[in-house]
């Protein structure tokens, strides 16, 4: 798969759900280019920084 040019709000959104409920442990069955995508999309600077941020904050409030 060629690397991501230019990322879209639509990469941004998706990225952000994704990351979030696999952080949490939930296993989501996805099709092979989505996993290439989303592997990709996890090794850009900007999605690190930005999306892949420390989460235990509102794991905490899952009890509520």
């Amino acid at each position: 798969m060629p690397p991501i040019g230019k990322i879209a709000l639509a990469d941004i959104c998706v990225g952000a759900i994704l990351f979030r409920l696999t952080s949490q442990g939930l296993a989501i069955t996805l099709s092979e280019r989505v996993t290439q995508w989303f592997e990709l999309l996890k090794t850009r600077a900007g999605y690190q920084k930005w999306i892949m941020s420390d989460f235990t904050e509102l794991q905490g409030r899952e009890d509520f």
